[in-house]
């Protein structure tokens, strides 16, 4: 019976040092803080950040990590970076009213963050308007050297000081899968299939589960599936705009094929998870079972259960979130305002591309069914109302044009889970969700949706 007792101390005060060696603390004192909320994220897991909570401007954070890894430390609008790892204790120091240049770090990793900091900023100054709009091979070699300039100015700032383990390591690794996720993404946008133009990858590792706690080295895995599935499907040209990210057969091939295991279970996790993110419930459970027989992850079992009860919100049949947003004239207007109508909805914004090249068909549309019982309803994200407003008015859209304060941040964005614009939802006379993910005005598939509700 001792020695039981003995071996149950042992035991749980070895958990307690396991968790302890893996525990990061951040501590933060932000000067001026103005009660915005506070967020740390990784988007690595999760689809939603975690809040810090903070005490007369002070606070203090714990987590979890087995790695080093990037983490993202959010306040408001402005996102940062944070190199985190096992056992460190970081102090932040900052300026709510004026983030930039205000950082400031003590304690384990002070140094590598400061040079992180300066690193993301030089990042941050790409032309990548210019790098995607020239052709493929000017914009390619563009990135080449502005990336090689990066690495460059990250090797002066670290000079000859002595870093935490991995770091120079990860940064370097995390500048080049930010070029090489860049100049695949045009590759894919331009339909090249010449080989030669994807010679860079020959000097990546394209499979290290070290790196999966590098953004940008995961946000490389994503497009590369995307390049190869685009080559598995042989689609046209609008199919190919529209997929390869949701195709998740062709998707889960291409994964199948890779032999690093923590990198099949992460990827098979987040392709699965970022389809029910964006598409919702419907046929999905083919690819839950799918999920949990070939996941040993429990951090991934949990973040999929997370999501999957959340999109049943928007599932059909359910009651659709109410709203308020303001009309040109700062009027509210409330989806109880269209009961006894079907209700068409169109999350959008001015400065998205997509969104204005679906307008002119979402106009005809409104004119096609004009005088039956169908509210056409446009909810925009624009920050800047005078530019949503001169857009509605030059182009006449009969829809009841709304206005969501705070863009992303915006209630009836959060309510309706959106992750994407643009976003169409259909409601039933009884305020019911239809389609959370319907149909765009450019379909054909709306027409015979509305024709066959308009029958009943």
């Amino acid at each position: 019976m001792k020695r039981a007792i003995i071996l149950s101390l042992v035991c749980l005060l070895a958990a307690v040092s396991c968790k302890k060696k893996n525990t990061v603390t951040i501590i933060g004192e932000i000067k001026n803080y103005n009660n915005i909320t506070l967020l740390i994220f990784d988007d690595k897991v999760s689809t939603s950040p975690d809040t810090i909570k903070v005490n007369n401007g002070s606070f203090s954070y714990q987590v979890q990590v087995d790695k080093p890894c990037i983490k993202y430390f959010i306040l408001g609008n402005s996102r940062k970076e944070l190199f985190v790892f096992p056992g460190q204790k970081l102090t932040i120091k900052f300026d709510a009213t004026q983030l930039a240049g205000t950082y400031k770090y003590e304690g384990d990793g002070a140094f590598e963050n400061t040079v992180l900091d300066s690193v993301v900023n030089a990042i941050m100054l790409l032309d990548l308007r210019y790098a995607f709009t020239q052709p493929a091979e000017i914009g390619s070699k563009y990135l080449d050297s502005a990336f090689s300039a990066n690495k460059k100015h990250f090797e002066k700032l670290v000079g000859s000081k002595q870093t935490v383990a991995s770091f120079t390591e990860y940064v370097n690794a995390s500048i080049d899968y930010n070029a090489a996720a860049y100049k695949t993404l045009i590759g894919m946008q331009r339909y090249i299939k010449d080989t030669v133009f994807y010679n860079f990858m020959n000097s990546l590792t394209i499979e290290n589960e070290n790196y999966l706690g590098l953004p940008n080295y995961r946000m490389f895995l994503d497009y590369y599936i995307a390049l190869h599935t685009n080559e598995a499907i042989q689609q046209s040209d609008t199919e190919k705009q529209q997929d390869p990210w949701f195709r998740l057969d062709e998707r889960l091939k291409i994964i199948e094929g890779f032999k690093n295991e923590k990198i099949k279970e992460y990827l098979t996790f987040s392709t699965i998870n970022q389809n029910l993110t964006i598409l919702g419930t419907r046929n999905f459970d083919k690819y839950y079972n799918y999920f949990r027989k070939h996941n040993t992850d429990p951090a991934y079992s949990k973040e999929v259960a997370k999501t999957y009860a959340k999109k049943l919100l928007m599932a059909p049949g359910k009651p659709a979130p109410e709203f308020s947003c303001v009309d040109k004239d700062s009027n509210y207007i409330s989806l109880k305002n269209f009961r006894g109508k079907y209700v068409y909805i169109d999350f959008w914004a001015t400065w998205c591309s997509p969104c204005m090249q679906e307008l002119p068909e979402y106009i005809k549309l409104q004119n096609d069914y004009k005088g039956k019982n169908i509210a056409f309803v446009s909810i925009s994200l624009d920050l800047d109302k005078n530019s949503w407003k001169k857009v509605i008015a030059e182009n006449k859209s009969g829809a009841v044009n709304l206005f969501a304060p705070n863009g992303w941040e915006a209630d009836v964005v959060k309510a309706y889970q959106i992750y994407g614009i643009p976003t169409f939802v259909l409601i039933d006379k009884d305020g019911n969700i239809i389609d959370a993910q319907a149909p765009r005005p450019s379909s054909v598939e709306i027409r015979k949706t509305l024709d066959k509700l308009l029958k009943k």
